[in-house]
């Protein structure tokens, strides 16, 4: 009986886990740039900060994409968030000369 009840317990813990992961990446997939995995949601408590550096990574892209498309605002917030979450990235250092550079700010020969 309680061999039972706690191999119950234990399956509808591991199906909750496992639902509620699911539903975070799918949650994630929601942005247009999302570089994190059903896997890095699975295993997020060990791969906690890789999925930060694929999130700042995606933040990074977001926000030379609005560059690009000439959205100022929209840009530099999302620079901003993905250099506050990335530590070091190639992105990163790209983005500061990149937003000057479509400013106008300074010109690239």
């Amino acid at each position: 009986m309680v061999r039972g009840l706690l191999l119950w317990t234990l399956g509808l813990a591991v199906a909750s886990y496992f639902a509620l992961t699911t539903a975070w990446f799918f949650v994630l997939q929601q942005r247009t740039t999302n570089y994190v995995t059903w896997m890095d949601c699975i295993l997020a408590p060990a791969r906690w900060g890789e999925i930060e550096r694929k999130r700042g990574d995606a933040y990074l892209a977001e926000g030379l994409n609005a560059l690009e498309e000439r959205k100022w605002r929209e840009a530099i917030l999302k620079i901003r968030a993905g250099l506050a979450i990335t530590l070091m990235s190639k992105d990163r250092r790209k983005a500061p000369a990149a937003f000057d550079t479509a400013m106008g700010k300074c010109r690239v020969d």
